[in-house]
């Protein structure tokens, strides 16, 4: 069945809803968050208020309908704002966060599996109880339980109870120029504490298993894992079709990454549709129009299974939302709006968790499928050919050049390279995807069925398809240009880039010259923007000593040049600390260094980086960054230099790290500690 898209607001009536809705989030989110005392009170207020002039003076207002719908919708913004407030587990009185430090145990729960990193493993856990003075009492929260690596750590599932001292540690960003706060993404996840423990402090507790059995998810994963030999296929395969991303190989992560097909890793509506498309298969016979509705019943049931088995990841809920209003829009016999039920979609998702405002899946699938409702029918419009494969083929290329549209600011933005490859790329994609997913669910059922041999051929047709593919993508990075990755942009820039884009896709699509003028004056101040912050980078001088590395890593930046002390790059220092930095600031060009004693003078300061505490300069040093390695002799240089702030850098550990630094306080220095405080910078102004 056709739908419709249209871009009269007159159509679209859950449009301010949802715009009015979302104020209220923001509000709440980066207002009136810190006192959720005033949130109760100002809201109930306004909303009481607002709701009594509807009522009783309502009347008056029948002349007036633009201000009556504006005090509707600041009604929607007030339940807006409560509703976040009432969603935030800190509002709880039962949270652990209201006194944590009354607390000497707690009795936690898995709720998902360990995942395995560099020196710990991961146990995502929620806290059920605590024990302060003698007593149990219930608490609510979330907390990212990391436990030493061990020889005898005991297997672990999700479900699992532990008992564990109570020693949390605020979840804090490490501050580094330019980085992903991922701090703050935890605590919107509801996680503000993180414990470190090694695996002799856990107790596992006794609890009854909430499957006798194994799940089904599971059972199909082993299918899976028994029919596909090859690594990185089984680690793809399994990615694509569960969401269980653990193992996949990190430099087909990037190739995939930098062509722009990343989607096809993540479970999303791309996902979704493809399944849904093969559970219509068996329904071909049902050919009445009159009956479409059935198909569509029979068939939803489904895709939410599988949403259930992949985990619910936020971007596939919102394709499981979409068909699940699809379908009741048949079986109601409504016209059906696509962006109309695009916005009933987000208003579903926000209300039952708001802050997936904020996760990166969803803003990027909503603005995807936003842009394909928009401009995938003026772009098709381009081609026509008497060959359906030509037609398939033009198809697939005016969906990949609708979604950019919108979504490559945000792409700049969050991941800062562009892919130029995306059309090849995703054609290509979406060839091996529709492939891929067919031969995996045929693996799983011929393996249920133990017809193992058959099972096995598919295994090797699925691992000869997913080389060559691999082969092609990686192809394709490698030749890709330079100037599509590095690509600064920061949250003016983003806005002012995504205005341009919307203002000039209305003049094409409505030919107003307003939408053209005002296009071409954002572009001129995004460009004259970027002239500014480039001058503004050729004038620095700053000193940057990167926290969260596991080792000494400290940048000198002079212009668009630095100098980088280092021993060793590791794959983590430099995507997560130091390339945020060199973008933030615009670096070009940099040079790395050993470490060793140096000093750098500034028009105002001068700054030392201790590796042992031989060859001191004969200068001021108002700032010494000492490493690990200069701690045991830095106690005759403190007294010489007598610096005004000692910067702890990242080769401390955690608990050295706060040893050291109640050593330095105690004989009366000021302490900079990287570990707790994260990266520490000085910039000339």
């Amino acid at each position: 069945m056709k739908t419709k898209t249209t871009y009269n607001l007159q159509r679209l009536p859950l449009l301010p809803v949802l715009l009015a809705y979302i104020a209220g989030i923001l509000l709440q989110t980066y207002l009136f968050q810190p006192d959720f005392r005033w949130t109760s009170v100002l809201v109930t207020g306004a909303g009481l208020l607002l709701f009594l002039v509807l009522v009783l003076k309502a009347n008056r207002f029948t002349k007036y309908p633009g201000l009556n719908l504006s005090i509707l919708l600041s009604l929607i913004c007030c339940l807006g704002i409560q509703y976040t407030a009432f969603n935030d587990v800190r509002t709880d009185e039962q949270w652990l966060g209201k006194h944590p430090e009354q607390y000497t145990h707690f009795v936690v729960r898995l709720s998902a599996k360990p995942e395995e990193k560099a020196r710990t493993v991961l146990l995502p856990v929620t806290v059920h109880a605590g024990f302060k003075a003698g007593n149990w009492s219930d608490l609510k929260g979330k907390i990212k339980l990391y436990v030493y690596k061990s020889d005898t750590m005991p297997e672990l599932m999700k479900g699992d109870c532990l008992l564990i001292p109570a020693r949390l540690v605020p979840v804090t960003h490490n501050n580094n120029p330019g980085a992903f706060n991922f701090a703050q993404q935890q605590k919107r996840a509801g996680v503000y504490f993180q414990v470190f423990l090694s695996q002799d402090q856990l107790t596992v507790l006794p609890v009854e298993r909430k499957y006798t059995t194994t799940p089904l998810n599971a059972r199909l994963l082993s299918q899976l894992d028994t029919y596909i030999q090859e690594p990185v296929t089984r680690s793809l395969t399994r990615a694509t079709l569960f969401n269980e991303v653990t193992d996949m190989d990190p430099q087909m992560q990037q190739d995939y990454a930098n062509t722009g097909i990343s989607h096809i890793i993540a479970i999303s509506g791309m996902h979704v549709n493809m399944l849904f498309a093969l559970f219509m298969l068996p329904l071909l016979w049902l050919k009445d129009k009159r009956k479409l509705w059935l198909k569509y019943v029979l068939v939803v049931p489904f895709v939410w299974l599988y949403i259930a088995l992949c985990n619910y990841p936020p971007s596939a809920v919102r394709a499981a939302v979409g068909f699940t209003l699809l379908t009741l829009t048949i079986m109601l016999k409504r016209p059906q709006n696509n962006i109309h039920l695009l916005c009933m979609n987000a208003l579903i998702l926000l209300i039952a968790e708001p802050m997936l405002l904020f996760h990166i899946g969803v803003q990027l699938s909503f603005l995807a499928v936003l842009s394909i409702f928009i401009f995938y029918p003026p772009i098709k419009k381009w081609y026509c050919s008497k060959y359906m494969v030509l037609n398939l083929l033009w198809d697939t290329i005016a969906v990949s050049i609708a979604v950019q549209v919108l979504v490559f600011p945000l792409v700049l933005y969050y991941f800062h390279q562009f892919p130029v490859w995306f059309l090849v790329a995703n054609c290509l994609a979406a060839l091996f995807s529709v492939l891929q997913m067919g031969i995996a669910v045929l693996i799983m059922i011929t393996g249920t069925m133990q017809l193992a041999a058959v099972a096995a051929l598919l295994g090797k047709l699925l691992v000869l398809l997913t080389t060559h593919f691999n082969r092609l993508i990686n192809w394709l990075n490698l030749h890709s240009p330079d100037l599509s990755r590095m690509i600064p942009l920061d949250a003016l820039d983003f806005w002012l880039l995504l205005l341009m884009v919307v203002l000039f896709a209305v003049f094409w699509l409505r030919k107003h010259l307003w939408a053209l003028y005002t296009g071409l004056i954002t572009a001129f101040i995004f460009l004259l923007n970027l002239f500014l912050q480039d001058l503004t980078a050729s004038r620095q001088d700053r000193v940057i000593v990167y926290a969260g590395t596991r080792q000494s890593v400290v940048e000198h930046i002079k212009g668009k040049s630095s100098v980088l002390l280092i021993d060793s790059f590791t794959e983590n220092s430099f995507k997560y600390a130091i390339q945020p930095a060199r973008l933030k600031y615009r670096v070009k060009d940099s040079s790395t260094l050993p470490l060793k004693n140096t000093y750098w003078k500034l028009q105002s300061c001068g700054i030392l980086f201790l590796q042992h505490p031989d060859s001191l300069p004969d200068a001021k040093v108002d700032y010494l960054v000492l490493s690990k390695n200069a701690q045991m002799g830095a106690e005759k240089v403190l007294g010489r230099l007598q610096p005004r702030l000692v910067i702890l850098d990242g080769s401390f550990g955690r608990t050295a790290a706060l040893k050291a630094a109640a050593e330095l306080e105690a004989q009366g220095f000021s302490v900079h500690n990287t570990q707790t405080e994260g990266a520490w910078w000085y910039a000339e102004k």
